[in-house]
């Protein structure tokens, strides 16, 4: 490996063939029911999916907090643990189990593959979040089709329905928000300076319109679905799995 002194799993025999890793859930006791049908049932299948799309594991353990009410949004991941919002549970009334247990199944995988993009491999510059949040959500509906087994049909017609839905988001998006905030990368600037203390700014950090905004997440969800198009997405996600095998362990640019 060429990233820094860590524990890294990608160089142990016994993580390579580790499917699914030890895990938790942390819920207030009011919602001890909830998350027991949903998250424990839906985590280990989650984890398999994953495994069989990225590969190894990044982290020994992963265990889930369900959040007090005014987490301000619907996940986050961190090493070894996710942090997931009380609505995620409260999942709708159709009849149908798999239906009800889908926002929280699609967020597990969502915040699941943050371990490989966001976390093992992160941005240098957060101006580029697409890095993170672009590849999270392009590989959360592939990890959640192979958790509901769905035939390649099923697959495709979800994906093009959720493919709509995202181009819809982010044609208002693009509508009713600043041109500057709409950007991937930053065009013929220094992304990814550090200063000598360790330091590095973040464009746009404190504008309060960018916290509301999911550009970065659907225009990178769309770049990576159109490249998938464009190779095959049985070699684009071979081609991931040797992205992460090379830079696992490091922060990236965009170019």
């Amino acid at each position: 490996c060429s990233h820094g002194d860590y524990p890294c799993r990608f160089t142990q025999w016994s993580a390579r063939s580790q499917r699914v890793i030890p895990h938790r859930v942390f819920a207030p006791v009011s919602l001890l029911e909830k998350a027991q049908v949903a998250i424990l049932k839906l985590l280990p299948r989650c984890l398999a999916a994953a495994y069989t799309v990225l590969g190894v594991h990044p982290f020994p353990r992963l265990d889930v907090l369900i959040v007090p009410a005014g987490f301000s949004s619907l996940g986050m991941a961190s090493p070894h643990i996710i942090f997931l919002s009380q609505s995620v549970l409260n999942a709708g009334s159709s009849g149908s189990e798999e239906n009800d247990l889908s926002l929280c199944g699609s967020r597990i995988c969502h915040e699941i593959a943050h371990s490989w993009f966001g976390l093992v491999i992160g941005a240098k510059d957060w101006t580029e979040e697409w890095i993170s949040e672009g590849f999270a959500t392009y590989l959360e509906d592939i990890i959640w089709a192979k958790v509901r087994q769905l035939s390649l049909e099923e697959t495709k017609e979800e994906s093009d329905l959720k493919a709509l839905l995202r181009w819809r988001r982010l044609s208002d998006e693009l509508k009713n928000s600043e041109e500057e905030l709409q950007i991937l990368r930053p065009n013929v600037e220094n992304t990814g300076q550090v200063t000598e203390s360790g330091s590095s700014s973040v464009k746009h950090a404190l504008n309060p319109d960018k916290a509301f905004m999911q550009v970065h997440y659907l225009k990178g969800y769309f770049l990576l679905r159109f490249l998938a198009s464009q190779a095959g997405e049985q070699q684009f996600l071979a081609f991931l799995r040797s992205f992460v095998k090379r830079y696992h362990g490091h922060l990236v640019l965009s170019q």
